[in-house]
């Protein structure tokens, strides 16, 4: 007996709609990356890169 009429008997069981929707969700998390990012890129790289360094024994 099968849990889904749409599934055949002895098929992979994949859902086909899962690749969509996590495609979805990657969008929508860039959007609100995108949206909410309290600096630009190089910003950030340059905050975290001087506080790597002077964190450093030399």
């Amino acid at each position: 007996m099968s849990c889904c009429k749409r599934h055949k008997a002895g098929g992979s069981g994949k859902h086909h709609g899962g690749m969509k929707l996590m495609l979805f969700g990657m969008l929508v998390g860039l959007v609100l990356g995108l949206l909410f990012a309290p600096k630009p890129g190089s910003e950030t790289l340059d905050a975290i890169s001087d506080k790597i360094i002077r964190k450093l024994p030399v």
